[in-house]
């Protein structure tokens, strides 16, 4: 009753909102950039998801595509937000940012293992990055884009679930020009950006950008009695465009980002009746559950990030022919170190480390002439990275008997363990796709990408405090290759019977290369490799334009099977708390994705996005048994089972956002008055494999409200906001204990940004 309280309360809230008050329609976005038009009434959206130019609604794919007038509306600060912007879309959060990243349609990864990219690619200006936490902040963004499903064609790099595409602002010739924002918010939050175009001449222009950026505690340690998620950060941007002719064009790109401390530190939601952990919290007059924001742990959590990148984009018209070259390079380095037992004793105290990104890629890209009848993309690429993870652990590590606290005494045993894993992976692709116009009315689709894997890991372990003992089970040194090829592709058609109305269908595949788990070798008889995961979509969608323009009405249906899909369980017969990489054999994702924008009067415009997500797996053996579990091989030894037929964790069947924006220049004479709001609701989720009862987070809704005054020269503008302003708290992530014997029903979440109410001011200055 309670739940469905809370639900109908926030749905109230939502019609409320949208008969008041409104936010930008996502498909309209007046900031999406690369060219731009009018077509029958409506700001023409131009995306990049095929590497062309196109208006977003002849793309025959499921894409979502979000200007950056648009993030900045709805303070779309860090790409883990972009899930309350799109609902196919969910971030995972982990206790660092290396474990954290996208799922799109329910599929993604997360994993603790550095020899493991992710399954969706993420992407900014067109470089591939090997740790997409590097993109600690969307500043000076032109469009995000969405793209759902596998892409294993024209971003074959490791997208076989999807692709986040950020595109940032280019420098321009027409004239200086520049931006300053500053806001204030409610949790100490404080942020300044600013962007500054100049044209140096009449073929050289440059763009510079950057930000700081401050928020405070939510989260305290009760022990030490200091703040845990505090954060300060820092980044730069820098580009430059040199057009010495109209055939050709060079852009050159630079960024850095620094963040001088977070903790992703988790909290306790439940706990077994006088267990260690229970009697931790006890201690500190803790209460776990839902809304418990303190932790109770020894070691104070602690965490560093900075990141690099680096491109250079040549594009030249050779008779009608793009010629397109991008050379690019990324650097992350990452200290994250948090209390591995979480709570107030010493028993795995000190646990985490260091993670290093290093890649570089080469893309080589030719369009044929855009009036020829085949409008075709064909290329190679090439792609490198060294990847080190230095996973660290210490502490007492002895077993606590559930009703028998014990608190670690001088003669206890310390140990600690550093273990090394360094990856350096290659990728060489060759790719082509193209559209036929069979008719005026009918085009084709076809496409392939065949790509080469190597992959080589070592491991090295041994104890990083002198004089400790190590911590038993894995090998001092160990070292293996890894290797694949595929060829993925893709066919399909689409129907253009009026300029308003398209229908298209396509089958594609998708592809992630191989990989280590270079975890727990107890379990696995060393052998670390991971198998390719591949993926097969069936997708069937419509878009149509009605209204002379002034309404959207979108709908994509579809059906995609994975094979060897790699995921991170627990490693059941591991002494502690240990995970490894496996390949689960069969995950199937159906659902259906709507979207419907419009503008019935003039200054109101309406959005609103749906998806429906119905992902099981078809085939897992091997899942580990959560505490208390009622199945006959969870009273085996190997408390084990296969989860064939069970939902995908973390991917929520039901979920949809909801926008409305309203303008009107009648409130005060000469100036712009902006009432906009969203609601985004996303329905229950299981974030355990195994669909532990305690691991759900229930369903929620987060409102968030805008007013905005500026000019009608647009020169500046002020805007009073509030993020979740029901303040709906809400997990990320929630997972069993880290060490049963201490907590075996036990249950720890993290929390999100938006998990708290937030309420600030932003004036911004143009010029």
């Amino acid at each position: 009753m309670k739940k469905r309280a809370e639900i109908q309360a926030g749905q109230a809230a939502l019609v409320a909102s949208l008969a008041l008050i409104g936010a930008p329609a996502w498909a309209q976005s007046q900031e999406a950039g690369a060219g731009e038009g009018n077509r029958a009434g409506r700001e023409v959206v131009i995306v990049t998801a095929q590497k062309r130019a196109e208006d977003v609604q002849d793309v025959p794919l499921s894409v979502v595509a979000v200007g950056g007038g648009d993030l900045e509306v709805r303070r779309v600060d860090e790409v883990s937000e972009l899930a309350n912007i799109d609902p196919s879309v969910s971030f995972r959060q982990s206790v660092t940012p290396a474990t954290s990243g996208f799922k799109v349609r329910g599929v993604g990864a997360g994993t603790f293992a550095t020899g493991l990219e992710q399954s969706v690619s993420t992407i900014v200006d067109g470089i591939v990055l090997s740790d997409p936490s590097s993109v600690q902040t969307l500043l000076d963004v032109d469009r995000v884009e969405v793209l759902r499903g596998p892409q294993g064609m024209l971003f074959g790099k490791n997208a076989s679930a999807g692709v986040v595409n950020i595109i940032t602002r280019n420098p321009d010739f027409d004239s200086v020009s520049g931006r300053l924002s500053m806001s204030v918010g409610s949790r100490d939050e404080q942020k300044v950006t600013g962007a500054l175009n100049v044209p140096l001449s009449d073929t050289v222009a440059v763009r510079l950008a950057a930000g700081h950026q401050h928020r405070g505690e939510i989260l305290t340690n009760a022990v030490t009695g200091l703040p845990v998620d505090e954060l300060d950060r820092e980044y730069y941007q820098a580009k430059l465009l040199w057009e010495p002719s109209n055939d050709l064009s060079v852009l050159v790109g630079g960024a850095y980002a620094f963040t001088d401390s977070f903790a992703s530190t988790l909290v306790w939601r439940d706990v077994t009746p006088g267990s260690i952990v229970d009697y931790s919290l006890d201690l500190y007059g803790v209460e776990p559950g839902p809304n418990n924001t303190t932790s109770v742990t020894d070691f104070q959590p602690y965490g560093k990030q900075k990141s690099y990148r680096g491109f250079v984009e040549a594009n030249y018209d050779l008779n009608g022919y793009t010629l397109t070259s991008i050379s690019g390079a990324t650097e992350s380095h990452v200290v994250s170190l948090y209390d591995g037992d979480q709570m107030a004793f010493d028993f795995i105290s000190f646990n985490g480390g260091l993670q290093d990104y290093r890649n570089i890629s080469q893309e080589f890209r030719v369009d044929v002439p855009v009036h020829w009848p085949i409008r075709l993309t064909a290329g190679a690429y090439y792609y490198e990275s060294w990847l080190k993870g230095d996973i660290r652990q210490a502490g007492f590590f002895q077993n606590f008997a559930v009703g028998a606290p014990q608190i670690p005494s001088p003669q206890t045993t310390y140990r600690s363990s550093s273990s090394i894993q360094r990856v350096n992976a290659k990728s060489i692709a060759a790719f082509t796709q193209g559209e036929y116009d069979l008719t005026d009315t009918i085009t084709i689709l076809a496409g392939a990408r065949y790509t080469d894997d190597e992959a080589f890991l070592t491991y090295t372990t041994a104890p990083f405090i002198p004089g400790t003992p190590p911590i038993s089970g894995n090998p001092p040194f160990f070292s293996q290759g890894n290797s694949a090829d595929n060829v993925s592709w893709k066919v399909g058609a689409k129907y253009e019977p009026t300029s308003e109305l398209m229908f298209y269908g396509t089958v594609s595949t998708g592809y992630k290369g191989p990989g280590f788990s270079g975890l727990s070798f107890a379990s696995t008889g060393g052998d670390q490799r991971v198998a390719p995961e591949t993926s097969t979509s069936y997708e069937l969608g419509v878009r149509s334009e009605f209204w002379n323009g002034l309404g959207l009405a979108n709908l994509t249906i579809f059906n995609t099977d994975y094979e060897d899909y790699q995921a991170q369980v627990a490693d059941v017969s591991a002494p502690v708390f240990r995970s490894i990489i496996t390949n689960a054999g069969e995950l199937r994702t159906r659902g259906a994705e709507g979207q419907v924008s419009l503008s019935p009067v003039d200054g109101l415009d309406l959005g609103l996005l749906v998806s429906y997500i119905d992902a099981e797996y078809q085939d897992f053996p091997g899942v580990g048994c959560y505490p208390g579990q009622a199945l006959p091989e969870c009273s085996l030894p190997t408390r084990s089972f296969n989860a064939d037929g069970l939902p995908l964790e973390g991917a929520p069947k039901w979920s949809y956002t909801a926008s409305a924006a309203y303008t009107t220049e009648q409130l005060f004479a000469g100036y712009e008055t902006t009432f906009s709001s969203a609601w985004a609701w996303r329905d229950d989720v299981n974030f355990s494999t195994n669909q532990f009862p305690l691991t759900v987070q229930e369903a929620y809704g987060l409102l968030d409200l805008d007013i905005r005054i500026a000019p009608i020269d647009g020169s500046w503008a002020f805007s009073l906001y509030g993020r979740n302003v029901l303040d709906e708290r809400w997990a990320a992530h929630i997972a069993g204990a880290p060490v049963q014997s201490s907590n075996p029903s036990g249950t720890y979440q993290a929390f999100s940004p938006n998990s708290f109410m937030t309420w600030g001011g932003e004036l911004s200055i143009n010029f």
